[in-house]
């Protein structure tokens, strides 16, 4: 079965979804297990065995011949399962534990990897231009905030069709992991409507045989250029029956998990096809267990990740403590001799009450006057040097604060990667150098 049904507003939904595209109640347990996978005829998208198809959009049913909707003219995209079969337990959102979803581009050069990360960030981030040789050379990173929650895109370059050297193909490849630790919640590859290369094949290989046969369970395969396929009035679904068997296979391995993106599309359009992305991932991530994919590579990653931001915050710590000290002196120096003069002048005050020379009871009386007025004077001015060095104080611990947390520190040290300096980006060279003959081994 392709598709469940809505307790709530009763649209039919494709079966990957967890909740309703309209109304976004979450999926019931008898729907998880009356909707899972299926075998491959199934399951392939475009192949819903059924007399008439009911719209997603507005629920009126149309003939099987028709692939727009006779209501609402939306266009049927067919169905997109995933790999395996939902047990009758209810999932939680996305790796909930995690404070951030991380995705990996990966694919061909000039595939539209760039804009795809634009779109999926929402903002352009990434150089994207029409063009026949690599415009993204290095891994680069682009993150952002959707529904209160981090995102962060890796645009990898096409590493293994543009000549790039065994070097630097370990080198991008590491700074790849140590920019998505503890691991990425979707390895999207990324390709054209009507092309499929052999680099293209070659790169899901490359991934699998140094990341393991478990990345594929993490991967989906986005389609770019959706609008020539509205041109030919044909179906993404349609579309993958005719694709290489090289695809299929890639298709089938991952789950039969695919998308297709129009990085041209305004508006509805494109709010609706990256909303259908990311909910693809979080099915997916579901469906392995709420988590990310790791191997041993993430774990040390990680493990080099979580040392020096200890370090860093331990650095950070002590700048605290002498930029505080700083202020104290800065602010001590300014009311210093200010201080001073109150203080003397008090005292003056003091002294003279305490003379014996005062001639009568009116000087006293104004010589009081005046000591109060000096006493009043100098607690202002003590009051004045506490508050400002008190605020001072908190400024600059507030300052420490926000670069002190776990997303500043680990920003910064993802910077320090893609920027390929610091001390993390050295312990990644230094502490997987023996990756990088692992991967000469594989690749070349």
């Amino acid at each position: 079965m392709s598709h469940w049904m809505c307790d709530g507003c009763t649209l039919l939904n494709e079966h990957w979804r967890n909740k309703c595209k309209v109304c976004k109640r979450l999926k019931s347990k008898e729907d998880y297990g009356a909707s899972g996978g299926g075998n491959e005829s199934e399951g392939r998208p475009g192949s819903c065995k059924k007399k008439n198809w009911t719209c997603p959009q507005c629920t009126f049913i149309n003939q099987t011949a028709s692939n727009r909707c006779g209501a609402c003219r939306y266009t049927s995209e067919g169905c997109h399962p995933v790999k395996k079969r939902y047990s009758n337990k209810t999932y939680s959102p996305v790796c909930t534990e995690d404070d951030e979803t991380r995705i990996v581009l990966i694919g061909r050069t000039g595939t539209g990897k760039s804009a795809t990360g634009n779109n999926l960030l929402g903002r352009d981030h990434f150089r994207s231009l029409t063009s026949g040789s690599s415009v993204t050379e290095k891994c680069k990173r682009g993150e952002s905030k959707r529904k209160g929650k981090k995102v962060v895109v890796v645009d990898t370059p096409g590493l293994f069709d543009t000549g790039a050297t065994n070097e630097t193909v370990t080198r991008e490849i590491i700074k790849c992991i140590g920019m998505t630790s503890p691991g990425p919640h979707a390895m999207v590859l990324v390709v054209s409507v009507g092309r499929f290369t052999k680099e293209e094949q070659d790169t899901v290989k490359h991934f699998v045989d140094h990341f393991g046969e478990g990345v594929l369970d993490h991967m989906i395969v986005l389609f770019t250029r959706k609008d020539d396929l509205s041109k030919s009035n044909q179906t993404i679904g349609q579309y993958v029956k005719t694709v290489p068997k090289e695809l299929k296979t890639i298709l089938s391995q991952c789950g039969n998990r695919f998308i297709a993106f129009n990085n041209d599309a305004v508006g509805q359009s494109k709010t609706e096809q990256v909303d259908d992305f990311y909910e693809m991932v979080e099915s997916m991530c579901n469906d392995n267990g709420g988590s990310c994919y790791t191997n041993e590579l993430y774990k040390e990653a990680e493990s080099a990740l979580q040392r020096r931001m200890r370090i860093e915050r331990e650095v950070l710590e002590e700048q605290k403590e002498k930029e505080k000290e700083k202020i104290r002196n800065e602010v001590q120096f300014k009311y210093k001799r200010k201080l001073e003069h109150e203080v003397k002048e008090k005292s003056k005050l003091e002294n003279a009450l305490k003379s014996k020379k005062i001639e009568s009871e009116k000087d006293k009386v104004n010589l009081q006057k005046q000591l109060e007025e000096a006493s009043q004077k100098l607690k202002r001015e003590l009051g004045k040097k506490e508050k400002e060095l008190r605020e001072q104080v908190k400024k600059k611990e507030d300052e420490f604060k926000q670069k002190m947390t776990e997303e500043a520190l680990k920003t910064n040290q993802r910077n320090n990667v893609e920027n390929e300096k610091g001390d993390f980006f050295s312990d990644l060279m230094g502490g997987l150098a023996n990756v990088g003959k692992k991967l000469f081994k594989l690749f070349f």
